[in-house]
């Protein structure tokens, strides 16, 4: 099951989530963000009980939530590295109300938000695909894209093929590292990490004009969050929704090679859309589903959508409005990877 808040395009900080149903949660957890802009702003990071007398455990002390009780924390500047466990399943949301992404000068921020999969799903072995290339008239070239990895585990080493980043290191659990890279890469450790996808700002793709930051020059989009899916938790059939409030809505599937990838609404989605990752078995298509509320390929229009794939794939479902935008995994299994700690570790 999905669900995110729809309608949010003209409010211009709107964000998605795919949202876990109860019986998906787990105990352990570890936040993701992105730093604040300015002195004072808060990341934060929300845990939802859904049992009676659960413990919550963090590195700020212990806490006891009811069934539906909600505990939200100010982390400090960035929400990134943030544990949080529980003796019971529990939902943990986070991120930060207004993100500029990479950094300053800009021209706005934008919510970023995700519910955050559990420990126990994050995987060893990941494919960062981009997503598509924004307003492209005023922007030829495509944009980088803005990643982070985070360590579940101490002593973690994760290694890129295309080198996008030097192999990084991460020492302790919660610790994490960026890199930018306008290219689609694999990701690999031995041990479970996660990788994070942002969509900069929109300032990072308009012209420079006598307004340099008037983002109103079409879909530019803003920042976004958005979880990878670990290769090990991939699938062969999503349904999955888009927002009919953004005039730019699309869906990026990631395979292996040879992989046949059907939409309901559009049937195999052709060859010529996928765009081999060198070095590596796999590739990136990207399918846009409504341009300017025309609809999109094929008979796609806004709204719920399926897929179909011979193998298992990966799907990150987005949308760009005028200075705004949204993303979201467009679904994955959350078979239970290892077992993570409870307890914050050290």
């Amino acid at each position: 099951m999905q669900l995110f808040p729809v309608g949010g395009g003209p409010s211009h900080v709107s964000e998605a989530s795919m949202l876990l149903p109860v019986n998906a949660l787990d105990q352990s957890y570890i936040a993701a963000g992105w730093q604040a802009f300015e002195a004072g702003q808060q990341g934060f990071a929300v845990v939802v009980a859904v049992e009676d007398a659960t413990t919550v455990v963090t590195t700020q002390g212990d806490v006891m939530l009811d069934a539906f009780d909600v505990w939200h924390y100010q982390t400090g500047p960035d929400a990134t590295g943030f544990f949080v466990g529980a003796d019971k399943p529990v939902a943990v949301f986070s991120g930060i109300n207004c993100a500029v992404i990479p950094e300053l000068p800009w021209y706005a921020c934008d919510h970023i938000e995700e519910q955050m999969l559990p420990l126990s799903a994050w995987g060893t072995h990941y494919v960062g695909a981009r997503h598509p290339h924004r307003v492209p008239d005023l922007n030829p070239e495509p944009e980088d894209v803005y990643w982070r990895v985070i360590a579940a585990v101490a002593n973690t080493t994760i290694t890129f093929d295309p080198p996008v980043s030097a192999p990084i290191q991460l020492a302790q659990v919660g610790d994490f590292a960026g890199f930018a890279t306008p290219e689609s890469f694999t990701a690999e450790s031995s041990n479970p990490f996660l990788l994070v996808q942002y969509m900069s700002g929109c300032f990072t793709v308009i012209e420079s004009t006598a307004q340099p930051f008037n983002c109103n020059q079409g879909p530019t989009g803003d920042p976004y969050m958005l979880q990878a899916t670990p290769v090990e938790q991939w699938l062969t059939q999503l349904p999955f929704l888009t927002d009919t409030s953004y005039p730019r809505d699309f869906v990026t599937i990631i395979s292996e090679v040879g992989t046949t990838v059907s939409l309901a609404c559009l049937g195999e989605v052709p060859a010529d859309h996928f765009t081999p990752i060198p070095g590596t078995n796999y590739e990136v298509g990207q399918v846009d589903l409504d341009i300017a509320g025309n609809g999109g390929e094929g008979n796609c229009v806004d709204g719920a959508q399926f897929l179909t794939a011979d193998k298992p794939v990966g799907v990150m479902v987005g949308g760009v409005d005028l200075a705004t935008s949204y993303g979201y995994p467009g679904g994955l299994s959350l078979d239970e990877l290892w077992e993570p700690p409870t307890e914050p570790v050290g």
